[in-house]
This record gives structure tokens, sequence and C-alpha cells, in this order.
């Protein structure tokens, strides 16, 4: 008898999975460090457009974010690009713009990890570190 009654714990336990975790959300995490051209770290508050493009030269634009962003002591600040809902499949470009200047433009990838758990069913973020 106790066996059945832990099969149907077993069950139910898997059955429920499917509920628990949330659906993966279409989030990018940056950390940036503000620095001058010279490598000195730069605090305060500073105007960022992050755009996402087809092209290294970041002409093709297929979502872009502009925010007002303040660094902390060490120059860095975190943020979260939301409904960033794009095949990833295909290549991007992160392009990093401060105070109308373009400072970046790094290829985007996704990790082994990330890109499984989408899959899977588990809660990913993309950290790119500028």
């Amino acid at each position: 008898m106790k066996f059945k009654g832990g099969l149907f714990l077993m069950i139910g336990i898997i059955f429920s999975i499917n509920f628990v975790f949330a659906a993966v959300d279409d989030s990018l995490h940056l950390t940036i460090q503000t620095r001058t051209a010279g490598g000195i770290i730069e605090t305060g508050t500073f105007a960022f457009v992050f755009n996402i493009s087809t092209t290294s030269d970041c002409n093709n634009v297929l979502f872009t974010n502009t925010t007002s962003l303040t660094t902390d002591s060490k120059g860095i600040v975190s943020y979260y690009l939301d409904n960033v809902n794009l095949n990833f499949t295909d290549q991007y470009f992160l392009c990093y713009y401060r105070d109308g200047t373009l400072k970046s433009n790094s290829k985007m990838a996704r990790v082994p990890y990330a890109f499984n758990s989408k899959f899977l069913g588990v809660m990913t973020k993309i950290s790119l570190c500028l």
C-alpha cells in the first residue's frame, strides 16, 4: 500500500513540474563598465542606447533600447534589455552607444547552457560584459 501511495505521489510531482517552472523570458542582462578612451573608469549618469543589429557596422537595427543609467563607484552599470524576441539561430551584434558615441559592437552568442535551458524549461539570462 505504501508503494502505491509513493507511486501516485511521484507521478503527481512529475506532472506538476511543468507548472512550477516559469517560461523563459526574453531578457538580456548587460553589465558594462564605463571607461574613457584611455581606459580610465568614468562614473556618473549617462545616456545609453543599446541596439541589436544583424551587421557589425550597426546599421540594420532589429531592436533598440534607450535609457539613462547611473554607474556605481567602479563605473559599472547593470541593466536588463526586456522583450528581446529574436531568433537566436541567426548572428547578431550588440551595439552600445554612450552619450551618442558608439562604444562597442560585440558579436552576440548563446552559451550552450543558455541555449539548452530555453528548451528544457529552466530560467536563463544571457549576460554580456562589454
